[in-house]
């Protein structure tokens, strides 16, 4: 009797067990996200961001089957640009843990049941985007030993386009216009020069030509030497 008892809680244990994990179900999953930055109150599908921006992720697990589905276990996976920013929740209870790094358990849930994850991530600084809009897609997975769903939620960073943004190889802009005032200057100079030279020595001049030109300078310094040898022999 004691025997047949011990058999029949035996079968009965494998028979549960066997019927859970062949319990026809499947989890129902959303991910929803909030700008915490701009004071965002709607949770959304895609939202718009700004570098260095906080973002708060929502994630609502259903399990739709007849009968409950057990160690049901949460991942998420964040793009490159967006890093984990703690406040981890399960039901508004906060949880120690990384859900980027490590799977969440959330236990057992019955039929219809669900339950809720909530967690904080930050943007990258502007450095970290090109100019215009990146678009960073954020996948959560809820899974056990039988089944597992994904679903994701995209966060749309806008860096805007500014002066510095565009390349100038080596050289940075005060570099460039610096160059410009250096040419600007040493042209003008150059042209006041020309001017000046031309209209001294071409239409001012008194001499037809440069060799008149020369030989009236050396009988200048001529003239010159004689007045200062008569001064000493005086």
């Amino acid at each position: 009797m004691f025997k047949s008892l011990i058999l029949y809680s035996i079968l009965s244990l494998l028979v549960s067990q066997f019927t859970w994990a062949q319990t026809p179900g499947n989890f129902e999953i959303t991910q929803k996200v909030r700008n915490l930055t701009k004071q965002d109150v709607t949770w959304v599908d895609s939202l718009q961001a700004d570098p260095q921006d906080r973002i708060e992720f929502q994630i609502t697990i259903v399990w739709q089957g007849i009968q409950g589905t057990q160690n049901v276990l949460v991942r998420e996976t964040l793009a490159e640009k967006l890093a984990y920013g703690n406040n981890l929740k399960l039901d508004g209870t906060l949880l120690l843990g990384d859900i980027t790094k490590e799977s969440i358990k959330i236990g057992t849930l019955g039929s219809g049941q669900s339950r809720q994850v909530t967690f904080e991530a930050q943007a990258a600084a502007a450095e970290s985007f090109p100019s215009g809009t990146s678009n960073l897609i954020n996948t959560v997975t809820v899974f056990n030993a039988d089944r597992g769903v994904s679903t994701t939620a995209a966060v749309q960073v806008t860096k805007a386009t500014s002066p510095t943004d565009i390349s100038t190889g080596p050289f940075s802009v005060w570099m460039i216009w610096l160059a410009l005032f250096l040419m600007v200057v040493l042209f003008g100079g150059s042209f006041l020069f020309l001017r000046s030279y031309v209209r001294r020595e071409v239409f001012e001049s008194p001499y037809e030509t440069r060799t008149d030109r020369k030989l009236a300078t050396m009988i200048g310094d001529l003239k010159k030497k004689e007045k200062i040898i008569h001064r000493r022999i005086q």
